[in-house]
């Protein structure tokens, strides 16, 4: 039986796995603080954001990041 994701599931997947890989040596500094403080003000969010009434894409996002503020906070 397999499940296939849903366009939010891709995106936290594919956040978690790009952290992941600049965690490798050698990955440049730039690099790894852009895709790490964008993982750490998106992912996080989008995981709980779907437990939200909200439909538009621009309202999860919104939500997404309001979620993940409150989750560093």
């Amino acid at each position: 039986m397999t499940t296939r994701l849903d366009a939010l599931e891709r995106v936290v997947v594919a956040g978690t796995t790009a952290a992941a890989l600049v965690l490798v040596p050698g990955v440049p500094a730039p690099l790894r603080a852009i895709v790490m403080v964008g993982w750490a003000l998106v992912v996080p969010g989008l995981a709980w954001v779907r437990e939200l009434p909200l439909h538009d894409p621009v309202e999860q996002g919104a939500g997404a990041l309001a979620l993940s503020l409150a989750a560093l906070v």
